[in-house]
């Protein structure tokens, strides 16, 4: 989503470099506190917020873009595009994100899952089609999702304090270096700028926001509709990360704390009947 900065002349750099000095920025205004997840074998759901009031107007900005911009598109795209071929769609650029799986699995010395990465990349590249079709997954091999900010984790790097991203959403100082790193050194994405093909870098990120926010648009407007969603956000994004950095290995919540994945889980499993009319305008209020 070798990192060095050594060749300017690749398309799209210059765009990925003012990215990157603004995540930098925001890091270095964060003093980070040293958790190291992986040695702790209880933790709470809670993190480190002395930004809060930064960061609520920042989570309430990307509220609007996503209901002026986003929930709109995706509904128009849910309305317009066949599920079948969203379908295609989702499993194409989940195919483009195994390369960087993969790598993130090694370099956490997760030899294991870099197998079964290498596994799901080939065959859905072959007789998947070039991930048209998720054969991987027909045949049980398991899916896995690695980031830098997960390798960074399993290096014993704290995860700092909590922030939130402009457009990106929920994240820490450890994730916004990592997510920086992923934009920079995903192999996808070098091969894409050698492919040469204008737009293609933006039709990408295109895709994947609209497919992301499509696949899970019960959790987003669920959340939306809680009194206070950036507790809950905050909550649902802890959790999650540190599930995710545990391999699912995460214990329970201490006691007090509400476990959320319960009611994610729920609303994963949602009803993804075909829209039988264009989207209507939003008429609610802003909650």
């Amino acid at each position: 989503m070798s990192i060095s900065i050594m060749q300017p002349k690749i398309k799209g750099y210059p765009i990925r470099i003012a990215f990157t000095a603004l995540v930098i920025l925001l890091v270095s205004a964060c003093s980070g506190s040293n958790v190291n997840v992986e040695n702790s074998s209880r933790f709470d759901q809670t993190i480190e917020d002395p930004h809060e009031g930064t960061n609520r107007a920042i989570f309430k900005f990307n509220k609007a873009i996503d209901k002026v911009i986003l929930k709109p598109l995706s509904e128009i795209y849910r309305f317009i595009v066949p599920k079948p071929l969203r379908m295609s769609i989702t499993n194409v650029l989940a195919n483009l994100m195994e390369p960087w799986n993969f790598t993130n699995a090694v370099l956490q010395g997760e030899g294991e899952r870099a197998n079964v990465i290498f596994q799901r990349f080939l065959v859905n590249s072959t007789v998947g089609v070039g991930g048209l079709i998720d054969t991987a997954s027909e045949l049980e091999i398991p899916k896995y999702t690695e980031d830098f900010g997960q390798t960074l984790a399993t290096w014993g790097v704290g995860e700092g304090v909590y922030l939130v991203l402009p457009f990106l959403g929920p994240s820490d100082s450890r994730d916004a270096f990592g997510v920086t790193v992923d934009l920079i050194a995903d192999p996808a994405n070098f091969a894409i700028d050698a492919m040469n093909i204008k737009g293609a870098q933006l039709s990408r990120i295109g895709a994947t926001v609209i497919d992301l926010r499509t696949q899970n648009r019960k959790i987003i407007d669920s959340l939306y509709e809680e009194r206070d969603p950036y507790i809950l956000a905050r909550s649902a994004y802890i959790q999650a990360r540190r599930n995710a950095i545990l391999n699912g290995k995460a214990p329970e919540p201490v006691e007090g704390e509400e476990d959320l994945f319960d009611d994610i889980e729920d609303l994963e499993d949602f009803d993804d009947e075909e829209p039988s009319s264009p989207p209507e305008n939003e008429t609610d209020k802003d909650r």
